[in-house]
């Protein structure tokens, strides 16, 4: 079994994640998570930015969890790249950023729906849709690879 299918049968060694630079995910600080971060579930009000539909996904996990989902399910939606909201939240999170936590967050990112982007990639009824789709999980896949050279589901 390869490591990234090994990562998605049994998740508790990502959340443990013992072996990257010396940390596990569930020791990176943590902070409320909305959980389903998308443009559907946020509103603006004056200058504020309001988080909608707080449900059964919201929870404590890394701040990097959070972004890493944005960007599996909605940042295709937003003029910028994936590198582009990476920088502008390792440039939010500042000092307290954690790249490890942000590697890991990715590869969960991948864990958790790199089926629906490769059933898109290779089935998608739409050529345009299909090519995205094949270009977006190059990215997920090249984050992974990167993840599991500092990590291993063991």
């Amino acid at each position: 079994m390869g490591p990234l299918l090994a990562a998605a049968v049994r998740r508790e060694p990502l959340a443990a994640a013992d072996g990257l630079s010396g940390s596990s995910l569930e020791r990176f600080p943590a902070t409320l998570v909305h959980g389903d971060l998308k443009g559907g579930n946020l509103g603006f009000l004056g200058g504020r930015v309001v988080l909608l539909d707080w449900g059964t996904q919201t929870g404590w996990a890394p701040p990097a969890v959070e972004v890493a989902w944005y960007l599996a399910v909605d940042a295709s939606r937003v003029d910028a790249t994936r590198e582009q909201v990476l920088d502008d939240f390792r440039a939010a999170e500042g000092e307290r950023h954690d790249e490890d936590a942000l590697r890991l967050a990715l590869l969960g990112g991948l864990v958790q729906l790199g089926w629906d982007k490769a059933l898109h990639a290779s089935s998608h009824p739409d050529p345009v849709v299909r090519a995205r789709e094949a270009a977006d999980l190059a990215w997920w896949t090249a984050r992974a690879r990167d993840a599991l050279e500092r990590w291993s589901p063991g």
